[in-house]
């Protein structure tokens, strides 16, 4: 877990990598106090509005079908 000092630890991570062409999309993970978190990023060369919420629904409905039930969990 992070740990800030005095801070605090944090709760949540959220970042995304660059997702400059030719590839144009990245996937980006993390973990902290037990949770995953990915982030998707993509070129609009590549993916228009409506393609990048499709991309984001997949991922959303395959994480879903993989996720194990865990008290606390908000998926």
């Amino acid at each position: 877990m992070l740990d800030f000092g005095e801070a605090g630890r944090a709760t949540a991570v959220w970042f995304s990598a660059p997702a400059r062409m030719p590839r144009g999309l990245t996937v980006t993970t993390a973990s902290t106090g037990e949770r995953l978190h990915v982030t998707l990023r993509w070129s609009r060369a590549l993916l228009d509005d409506a393609a990048g919420a499709g991309l984001a629904g997949l991922f959303r409905r395959a994480l879903a079908a993989t996720t194990q039930a865990h008290p606390g969990n908000t998926a």
